[in-house]
């Protein structure tokens, strides 16, 4: 299924409407590819009209295959974010609101179809299109479950092991089936086993409110008892820090946590069954891991994944799957079983599984907190959006990308962005380490970021990472050389200062530059439901003490895994959300994550999507400019890399290194015109050739 650029206008056209019901009962199959492939069809048929759209909400309000509601909103969502018809929007979200708000109406109880739901309505707002009746706040108080979820124990899976021994389903979703284990934990991670109405507490806090409790109603023997745990947690917290490097060490650790736990039996000892509920219910726990860890804001127990796993086994053939009807297709050799793969087939009771998941993950962060590693004990509620899809979507609607023409490890091919490329060397071995120690030929001069495009445009290099070998002499002696092109943005006036902070040491691991630079929305959403101011700030870990910040992160789709829609694997190099409010653009579609300015014009791509070459970020020279110096700021680029002479790596050769030549260019803007500021080199002696 491609999906061509398509202009609708005017009423609901029949063959647009067929195709649209069509592919939407697609949205039914395991078939990943089929599926994912329809997904983004349909964001591409309802993009230009969401008549369509809203229509087809209304017509499939009903259907009662979770499959199908899921990635039809999706679909809505992602179409309404392509931006091809804002008014349209409003239709939508009216649409939404009838069919899962309204009056005594409720959305499912499924993680993801709430997540394109909540998407939906926030897009129309964020847009102007929300209409009256919408009330956005009380969409969100319907997100609600019943709790606690029904009681599964292992003699309730028995019917399902007729055979003497479980099913696909029992198999796939026990503790060692791959479902079981690793798509169920990275579902459950952060989710926690406290009730929800505690988030906005610690941890810390939790314990010393039952702290406070238990002493006030304590005996003097349960008193007694508590102050003897209290001096054991001590005893283990004051052991020597390193002391478990040494046999020595590690007898006194565990005959102090003997001691430790000894202590908490006799506690327990002392407490009456009501009392003794309320201390093994967090207390206990909180006390011997955060002794354990001497942290007093550790994070609570996950919930247990055990009782989910019963549950979803349970929940898949209460749904609808059972061996007499699919265990034929299950268990076809269309069916992959490897562990990595795309998985492009996949079994029927898959989907009943992914139903079950994300209907009691939906119940789960209904009624109990999450907490993350990072948290310091801090308990929330979980957030639709996303921070709440953390290793949980499986597609980006808004994405109509299938592939890009980036050239990614091998040579850069001059192109207009990169415009000209190293002579490197080859054959002659002291050729090679005479070429490596000459600090020319490093293509790091102002010409690799004023670049002209094709229609004569002037345009700026961002970010770019470019890479040169000789082909065919990776068995030889040879030369290699990259280089990566980065744009900062410091207040005006402060170039220079951040120049020769810049200066201060080599500058080829520009991650540490930048920090986290990966999208964590949907591509549609970029921009306006992430981070959008711009923050100024110092790393004087890396001697760099002039206030600056980063401008350009990065989308990563990979190729036939979670979306089938997906080809090849690629990169796209977007503006940050701070540089999308700075500069005044927004996207132009899925189809082509150019961005534009007000009256339309690109002003931002990535020419690789069209053209073969390195995947980079170029932005509009003279519109750039002018919208950082209006805002009080100007760019440094930082152009870092290296030579290199690597020994050959045939059968017998070894693997000798001929030197490295570290290189970091700094260049500003003086006088409207972009110039070197400085360079620095260091010369890495060879080893062996």
């Amino acid at each position: 299924m491609n999906y061509p650029p398509i202009e609708v206008s005017g009423d609901i056209r029949p063959l647009q409407w067929l195709a649209a019901v069509a592919l939407t009962w697609l949205l039914s199959t395991s078939n990943r590819a089929v599926r994912d492939r329809a997904t983004k069809a349909l964001v591409n048929l309802l993009s230009p009209s969401l008549k369509v759209a809203a229509a087809l909400l209304e017509k499939f309000n009903q259907v009662d295959d979770p499959y199908i509601s899921e990635r039809l909103l999706a679909a809505c969502y992602g179409a309404m974010m392509q931006g091809l018809d804002r008014t349209g929007c409003m239709a939508v979200a009216s649409a939404l609101w009838a069919s899962y708000f309204a009056e005594k109406r409720t959305p499912p109880v499924h993680l993801a179809a709430r997540d394109y739901l909540l998407g939906s309505l926030l897009y129309a707002r964020a847009v102007g299109q929300l209409s009256r009746e919408v009330d956005i706040e009380v969409a969100k108080a319907k997100f609600a479950s019943p709790w606690p979820l029904e009681r599964v124990i292992d003699e309730d899976l028995e019917a399902y092991r007729k055979k003497g021994y479980g099913d696909a389903i029992c198999s796939s979703t026990e503790k060692h089936g791959d479902f079981g284990n690793y798509t169920l934990r990275a579902w459950l991670h952060d989710t926690m086993c406290l009730p929800r109405s505690l988030a906005g507490q610690t941890t810390r806090q939790l314990y010393e409110r039952w702290q406070s409790d238990f002493e006030a109603k304590a005996t003097a023997a349960q008193l007694h008892a508590y102050t003897d745990l209290l001096r054991a947690s001590l005893n283990y917290r004051q052991r020597p820090e390193h002391g478990w490097l040494s046999e020595k060490g590690k007898a006194e650790s565990a005959r102090l946590w003997k001691a430790l736990a000894q202590a908490n039996t006799v506690l327990k000892e002392q407490l009456p069954p009501e009392m003794l509920v309320d201390y093994s219910d967090f207390a206990e726990r909180h006390l011997l891991e955060a002794t354990r860890m001497d942290d007093d804001d550790r994070r609570p127990a996950e919930f247990g994944h055990a009782t989910v796993r019963r549950w979803i086994c349970a929940r898949a053939h209460t749904i609808g799957w059972n061996e007499e009807l699919f265990e034929e297709f299950d268990e076809g050799p269309h069916i992959s079983r490897e562990r990595i793969g795309n998985h492009r087939v996949e079994r029927i009771g898959k989907k009943y599984q992914h139903i079950a998941l994300a209907e009691v993950t939906a119940r789960l962060t209904d009624n109990l907190v999450v907490c993350s590693y990072d948290d310091d004990g801090k308990l929330h509620a979980f957030e639709y959006g996303p921070g709440g899809r953390d290793m949980k979507n499986d597609l980006d609607p808004s994405l109509l990308v299938r592939s890009k023409q980036e050239s990614g490890w091998a040579s850069t091919p001059q192109t207009w962005w990169t415009p000209s490329s190293p002579q490197l060397p080859y054959g002659d071995t002291e050729w090679l380490l005479s070429w490596v120690k000459v600090e020319s030929n490093l293509c790091n001069g102002p010409e690799e970021i004023e670049v002209m495009s094709p229609d004569c445009g002037p345009w700026l290099v961002v970010d770019c990472s470019r890479r040169w070998e000789v082909p065919g002499q990776s068995r030889r002696n040879h030369a290699q050389a990259w280089s990566q092109i980065t744009c900062l943005v410091t207040r005006l006036g402060a170039g220079p200062e951040l120049a020769r902070d810049l200066l201060s040491q080599q500058r080829t691991d520009v991650s540490r530059l930048s920090g986290e630079r990966e999208l964590g929305t949907f591509l549609g959403e970029h921009g306006w439901r992430d981070e959008n101011e711009l923050r100024l700030s110092k790393s004087t870990s890396l001697g760099i003490f002039t206030p600056y910040a980063d401008i350009v992160e990065f989308l990563t789709a990979e190729g036939n895994t979670r979306d089938n829609s997906v080809e090849e694997s690629f990169t796209l190099h977007l503006p940050s959300a701070a540089a999308i409010k700075l500069l005044d653009l927004h996207l132009h579609s899925g189809r082509r994550p150019e961005y534009v300015d007000r009256a339309g014009v690109i002003r931002w791509q990535d020419p690789s999507l069209s053209t073969r070459g390195a995947g980079a970020g170029v932005v509009s020279r003279d519109y750039f400019l002018r919208r950082l110096s209006e805002a009080g700021l100007e760019p440094v680029w930082v152009l870092a890399g290296e030579k290199n002479v690597y020994g050959g790596q045939g059968l017998s050769a070894g693997n000798g290194f001929g030197g490295r030549l570290h290189h970091t260019t700094v260049l500003t803007i003086v006088n409207g015109h972009l110039k070197p500021f400085g360079q620095k080199t260091d010369l890495l002696q060879p080893s062996k050739v």
